[in-house]
């Protein structure tokens, strides 16, 4: 089992890179410490967020992530990993927070 918990934890952020796609538009363009820049007090990158969330978990295995977080349970662990790396894009804190999410899903807290 522990061997499974580490190459869990390997091959989890390489399939973060890999997963992230070659072309972003919209707002998830922007750096993460630009969320409360964006003119509606963070909306558009909320907004912008629930979208990307809802269409990664179109991809196999994902369906289901996020479902006990909610629509701002998601937001909020979107914007905490945007704290932890404000110089990442909202694209990538998105990804970042879903494979989380994913991850304690999958082991447990």
């Amino acid at each position: 089992m522990k061997r499974f918990l580490a190459a869990l934890c390997v091959i989890a952020p390489m399939n973060a890179r890999a997963a992230e796609p070659s072309m972003v538009f919209g707002h998830g363009n922007n750096p993460c410490s630009k969320w409360s820049d964006d003119g509606g007090n963070g909306l558009f990158s909320t907004v912008w967020v629930q979208g990307y969330w809802s269409a990664l978990t179109l991809h196999p295995g994902y369906e289901h992530v996020g479902e006990s977080l909610g629509a701002v349970g998601i937001v909020e662990l979107v914007r905490q990993a945007c704290k932890d790396s404000p110089d990442e894009t909202i694209a990538t804190a998105t990804i970042q927070a879903l494979q989380s999410d994913y991850i304690r899903r999958v082991i447990g807290d």
